[in-house]
């Protein structure tokens, strides 16, 4: 009788406690799911900031505008991997974009400082240190741009060999000398930029209707390996024209060319303006080689008015091509005002600077002030 009651009281109560620890087994295991995105953040944000300790050096005294210098290049690389993981589990968050801007500072890395710092903005805009800190990204990326070595090609490449069909053409060039001479010729186009809202520029072009290859032999230094250009279509032609092909080319001593850019231009991009372009001929510095730029048919491979020249062809250094200075200074500007930064804020930092005896410090704000005051045509 009592092992029968007691059996009738312990299997219940079994029961009923293998379902309890069943509960908080599952609460547990769903606690801990979400709160590892976070854990996983935080841990991996927190090995960054050691590595960077190790990886990079402030100048002393640190000044708000004090660029880092890198002392570890392999502590950084890593500390990046950290910050790549932190932002996987928390996308939303500014705080390891804006170190991953700052390792890029340290690297002298100034594009990918101002792409980390520009996400670390967007996800925090009323954060007036991050707006400080995008600016100066883009400061520094700009201020590189401007002494970046320079190297023109153009006169090189309007004495270049012209290989084109022996189909007549629709072209302002056609002489006596053959159909060839319709592909090519030397004029100028004023248009405005297609991409970044930059006003009209008037620029000396290369005319090269399609389908033709314009080749000459190029020497590519070691410190300006980047092949810089712009590409636009006449407005005569808008209309007509659907656009093109374009390409730039290697070719080897045998013939065979190696693609460094190609981009598809229609109609409706063909028409906006110029189009910035660049190639990458790093892997051949220190050679001579054979540049070949091609003008192809367009989206429906009509060649009708393809009306396209090259200008602005030029061999520039690593990070120095393909955006606008006036971009840089306008999304500067914009942190900066976002920040609640003006005109006057810098001023007043150029002056006690230079009541304080620090003239390169009272000059440089003093210059930010000046930037603050342009009127830049923004994207």
């Amino acid at each position: 009788m009592l092992a029968r009651r007691f059996n009738q009281f312990t299997l219940p109560s079994r029961r009923a406690t293998l379902i309890v620890l069943a509960c908080v087994v599952l609460l547990a295991g769903a606690l801990l799911v979400w709160a590892a995105p976070t854990l996983l953040w935080a841990y991996n944000v927190q090995q960054a900031g050691a590595l960077m300790e190790r990886g990079l050096a402030w100048p002393e005294p640190r000044l708000s505008d004090s660029i880092p210098r890198q002392t570890d290049r392999a502590a950084l690389d890593a500390a990046l991997g950290h910050l790549a993981a932190a932002t996987a589990w928390r996308p939303d968050d500014a705080h390891a974009h804006r170190m991953a801007g700052e390792v890029y500072l340290a690297q002298g890395e100034w594009r990918r400082a101002v792409e980390a710092y520009s996400q670390a903005h967007a996800l925090a805009p009323d954060n007036p240190m991050i707006a400080w800190e995008t600016g100066l990204a883009y400061d520094q990326l700009a201020r590189a741009m401007e002494a970046a070595p320079r190297v023109s090609l153009m006169e090189q490449f309007a004495h270049g060999g012209v290989e084109a069909p022996g189909v007549l053409v629709r072209s302002l060039f056609c002489n006596d000398t053959g159909v060839a001479s319709c592909y090519f010729g030397r004029t100028q186009y004023t248009l405005p930029f297609a991409e970044t809202g930059e006003p009209q520029a008037t620029l000396p072009v290369l005319f090269l209707h399609s389908p033709a290859q314009l080749k000459q032999r190029v020497m590519i230094p070691s410190d300006t390996p980047i092949l810089d250009f712009v590409a636009g279509l006449d407005p005569v032609v808008h209309q007509s024209s659907d656009g093109a092909t374009l390409r730039v080319l290697v070719e080897d001593a045998a013939g065979h060319a190696t693609p460094v850019y190609e981009r598809a231009v229609n109609h409706d991009l063909a028409a906006r303006g110029w189009i910035r372009g660049d190639a990458d001929l790093s892997r051949w510095a220190g050679q001579e080689l054979t540049l070949v730029l091609e003008t192809g048919a367009g989206p429906a491979g009509d060649t009708t008015d393809d009306w396209f020249g090259w200008g602005n062809i030029a061999l520039t250094a690593p990070g120095a091509s393909g955006v606008a200075i006036s971009d840089l200074r306008a999304d500067m500007q914009q942190a900066w005002h976002d920040g609640g930064f003006s005109w006057w804020t810098f001023q007043q930092r150029g002056k006690e600077a230079r009541n304080a005896g620090r003239p390169d410090e009272a000059q440089a704000w003093f210059r930010r002030s000046d930037i603050m005051d342009m009127k830049i045509e923004s994207r």
